[in-house]
C-alpha cells in the first residue's frame, strides 16, 4: 500500500480544501497544551491556567 503523494505534500491554501486542512492544523496547534515548566510556575503561584478557568466555567 502506498501512500498518495498529494497527502505528502502541504496543502494549497488558494482551495477551500487547503484552508481546511490549514484550520484543522491550526486548531490542533491551539488545543495542544504549553509547556510543563509554564503550568507549574502559575500552579507555584496558587492560580489556575487560563484553560483551567475556562473548563471550570463549563
Amino acid at each position: 500500500m502506498t501512500t498518495h503523494p498529494s497527502r505528502l505534500s502541504k496543502p494549497d491554501i488558494h482551495t477551500t480544501a487547503g484552508k481546511l486542512a490549514d484550520l484543522r492544523s491550526r486548531r490542533e496547534a491551539a488545543m495542544a497544551p504549553s509547556g510543563e515548566a509554564a503550568i507549574e510556575k502559575v500552579h507555584a503561584k496558587g492560580k489556575l491556567t487560563a484553560r483551567e478557568r475556562i473548563l471550570a466555567l463549563l
